[in-house]
């Protein structure tokens, strides 16, 4: 029991990471987007 319970524990941490990771990852994106567009509209 208690090592299905550790499983269990385990598996929510590395979704929680992975939740936290894909968010700054989709920040991270938004904002490169975004600098790219501005490079884009000063070159042009």
């Amino acid at each position: 029991f208690k090592r299905i319970w550790n499983k269990n524990v385990c598996l929510r941490k590395e979704a929680w990471k992975l939740k936290k990771l894909n968010r700054t990852f989709k920040d991270f994106d938004r904002t490169s987007i975004k600098q790219h567009a501005d490079i884009f509209e000063s070159q042009s």
